[in-house]
């Protein structure tokens, strides 16, 4: 568990706080609310499948949500196991363009992460944070940024 960390967007005036969801439920609620926000936001039209809670991943995967106040505006999920890892980063359409998913990455110091090949958004974002294409498949984009001085993951 974490720390509550903060997160001030000068712009809108707005204080965030980013806290680990424990409670399935809260994710249950916000998956369900979420995906009728999606189907009629300007949202990639193949991410709902990314707004499906799967219980079995709970136990290996740590959930971070940041918060507006008592309003969930969005959330990434991080294994366990590798966290270095994005395994999902998801931000309620009210909420983009304020630098939640930005923070998130950078805060969590994120070094690999997977895009579906048509999401623009997200590529755009992930370049603009220093991500560069490790490999594609038909369906994905794997991307890769070096975070830490010590690293020694190369892609030779």
């Amino acid at each position: 568990m974490i720390d509550p960390v903060i997160y001030y967007n000068s712009e809108e005036n707005i204080v965030f706080e980013v806290v680990e969801i424990t409670d399935v439920e809260v994710l249950k609620r916000y998956f369900t609310q979420e995906v009728k926000k999606h189907l009629h936001a300007r949202s990639q039209p193949g991410n709902t499948m990314y707004l499906e809670y799967l219980e079995e991943d709970m136990a290996l995967i740590s959930v971070y949500g940041i918060y507006d106040q008592d309003v969930l505006a969005g959330f990434c999920l991080i294994p366990k196991y590798s966290p270095e890892v994005l395994m999902r980063i998801y931000v309620n359409p009210e909420y983009r363009g304020m630098g939640l998913a930005s923070f998130m990455i950078n805060h969590f110091e994120i070094e690999s992460l997977s895009c579906l090949l048509d999401n623009y958004d997200g590529h755009r974002l992930y370049r603009n944070l220093g991500f560069e294409i490790k490999d594609k498949t038909p369906f994905l984009v794997n991307y890769y940024r070096k975070v830490k001085e010590n690293d020694t993951n190369n892609s030779d």
